[in-house]
């Protein structure tokens, strides 16, 4: 009669893996570019429309970049360099730079070349139970001042201007060190 006390522990812990599993099976990994749109002292900060982790009718607490996910046949040849064992930092990141750019256009309105874009990082995020994995660039430009783009406001709820040295803390974890990493590519 003692193995009776166990038996809801172990139940927990099995419906808890089970959970788990499930989970991974429908939300495999998503790949995605973000871009951190500086001028040298500033950088545009983003609040989207969606993922609160409270509330999902309610806007995101958290500041990002503008980006966004890949598509499906820019994302197909990342993922099978991943199935292969690569790295994120070892993918190429040209792989990325597509999406960055349409990301750009579509979120601030920005169009920009190739050329204009320089790869700082390309990470793996596991924030909010999420398994993400970022191609992350960077372009400077004159000013950044919130004003100077079109935002696509049913994709974002608020936009600001961050000093590159004081960001605020509620961000996404990899900001930064990427912005760390902006001295590298400028």
């Amino acid at each position: 009669m003692a193995f009776n006390k166990y038996i809801p522990g172990i139940v927990m812990k099995v419906a808890g893996e089970a959970r788990r599993r499930n989970w991974e099976a429908n939300n495999p990994e998503t790949l995605g570019a973000k871009v951190i749109v500086h001028d040298g002292e500033r950088l545009v900060l983003i609040r989207n429309n969606y993922g609160n982790p409270n509330n999902f009718l309610r806007p995101s607490t958290t500041w990002d970049i503008p980006g966004g996910g890949l598509k499906k046949d820019e994302a197909s040849l990342i993922r099978a360099q991943l199935d292969e064992g690569m790295t994120a930092q070892e993918i190429p990141p040209h792989l990325f730079i597509g999406a960055a750019m349409r990301e750009l256009e579509e979120e601030i309105g920005l169009q920009v070349e190739e050329t204009d874009l320089h790869h700082v990082d390309t990470v793996r995020s596991f924030e909010s139970g999420n398994r993400d994995t970022i191609g992350i660039f960077a372009l400077k430009v004159a000013d950044v001042t919130a004003e100077n783009y079109t935002f696509q406001r049913n994709e974002i709820h608020a936009a600001e201007a961050h000093s590159v040295f004081y960001l605020p803390e509620d961000r996404r974890e990899y900001i930064g060190s990427a912005v760390s990493s902006l001295a590298l590519v400028a």
